[in-house]
């Protein structure tokens, strides 16, 4: 599964003024929840400004009604709601940031990541057919190892080999094998997968794109070979193993 693939629609004010919806919102809002499930108590989908939203902005059945009503979705003439789309693995790292009322969604990459390594270690330490030594080298390796984070520019079609865990690409990063993609902005890039390297084995830490042929632009995962770089797109020179890696695995 494609995890780049997978996105949910946020809901956001772009202008200043505050966030404030035609009532009609909460009047459908709750009539849908009651629907599903009689026991729903209603609730306000925002109250105010100051108080903000009680309803997450990612709720399917909130963003339905945005979607049905258009327009109408506001209730002052100093909001307007907008969408973004974002990964759908961010639905429990991302908050809403607001100046004057002009509101932005920010997504808590530290958060993911922290998340990420908290699920492996709870899968590990409630593994009941690893031996206790089995599972502190395992502990190990999880903690020690080195990472590898597959990024491809749909626009452009490169794709590099960011050495790390990186969601997105750093800030700052210079892209070393296209000129093209100094013009590229962070939506441009998209996250392939990421792998870590024990000393000894590979393992696939998020989910690793094989087939690039949605892109239309001839790129093929054997492409990532010696593409390595760090965080701010300097060259490092590739592990052997690395290539072998990439190789093989493009054939499964």
């Amino acid at each position: 599964m494609n995890q780049e693939a997978e996105t949910i629609a946020v809901l956001y004010n772009s202008c200043f003024g505050g966030w404030h919806l035609n009532p009609l919102v909460t009047e459908l809002y709750n009539k849908r929840n009651r629907a599903i499930n009689p026991a729903f108590k209603p609730v306000k989908c925002i109250s105010d400004y100051y108080y903000g939203t009680v309803v997450p902005r990612h709720d399917p059945i909130l963003v339905d009604i945005y979607y049905e009503l258009g327009a109408n979705f506001d209730g002052k003439p100093y909001s307007k709601t907008k969408v973004e789309t974002i990964p759908a693995k961010y639905k429990d790292c991302y908050h809403i940031q607001a100046h004057d009322g002009y509101e932005a969604v920010i997504i808590n990459e530290d958060k993911y990541a922290l998340d990420c390594l908290k699920e492996q270690l709870r899968i590990l330490l409630q593994n009941t057919v690893k031996t206790d030594a089995e599972k502190i080298t395992a502990l190990r390796q999880l903690v020690y190892t080195d990472c590898y984070t597959f990024i491809y520019c749909d626009q452009h079609h490169y794709g590099c080999i960011i050495k790390g865990n990186h969601p997105n690409v750093p800030k700052g990063y210079f892209m070393p094998y296209s000129e093209e993609c100094d013009t590229c902005c962070e939506s441009d890039w998209v996250n392939m997968g990421v792998i870590n390297y024990n000393g000894s084995t590979f393992t696939v830490v998020e989910s690793v794109t094989v087939n690039y042929d949605r892109y239309e632009g001839g790129f093929t995962f054997t492409d990532y070979i010696d593409t390595l770089t760090d965080e701010n797109g300097d060259r490092i020179t590739q592990n052997e193993l690395l290539n072998e890696w990439i190789e093989e695995f493009s054939k499964d």
